[in-house]
Parts: structure tokens; sequence; C-alpha cells
């Protein structure tokens, strides 16, 4: 079952050196809602989207992803770019994610398995 996740960003700041790249943005929104990010090339679309997954900080502000402990692993960013390394095999990327994420490795080695990795 998937449980009521809510996003509230608030005056949101978020700069590269002193470079502002998002500024002043505030934003609330609830299970069920829907939004469209949209704007040109190099407006803060994927930086936005970064910081509210918490893969970058913010300068100032604040956001909230109010859910519960069960849910929260089941919320991902997945970006434009390939996250795979190609310098590596398959088998060594999910070891590479399955250490950086702490997941068990009997799991991992079930499904490597499983789908005859």
């Amino acid at each position: 079952m998937i449980l009521p996740i809510n996003l509230n960003v608030s005056d949101l700041l978020v700069k590269r050196g002193e470079t502002p790249l998002i500024q002043s943005f505030s934003v609330n929104l609830v299970s069920h809602d829907c939004c469209m990010l949209t704007g040109p090339n190099g407006s803060g679309k994927t930086t936005l989207l970064r910081t509210i997954a918490g893969l970058l900080k913010p300068s100032e502000g604040k956001v909230d992803l109010n859910t519960d402990s069960e849910s929260k692993p089941m919320i991902a960013y997945h970006g434009h770019q390939d996250a795979l390394t190609e310098q590596m095999t398959v088998i060594e990327n999910l070891i590479f994610y399955q250490k950086l994420y702490k997941s068990d490795s009997e799991q991992m080695d079930s499904l490597i398995q499983k789908f005859a990795i």
C-alpha cells in the first residue's frame, strides 16, 4: 500500500558558487496532485528536482517531503543521464549500488541468480 506523500518547498534558494540557480521558489503538493515543470535549457528544472530528491543541498529555504518511513524507500530520482558506469560490468554496477544503499546482499545475490546475470 502506498501512503500519502506531501511535498512542501518554501523560499528555496540554490546556488552554484555565488550564482543563484533557483531563487524564491515555493510549492506545496499533496498526494495525487500533478505539476508540470517547464522551461528552457539551463533554467533550473533538473537542479530543482535534484534538490527535492536530496541530491543537492539548498543554500536557503526548506524542502519537506512528509511521508512515513514505509514509503520513503519508494521515492527515487531518475535523471536524464544514465546512472550506470560503462567502465564497469553489470555485476560491478549492481554491487556498487548495493553497497552505496546498504541493501541486502543476499537478496541481490538471489536476484542475480533469478535473472541469470
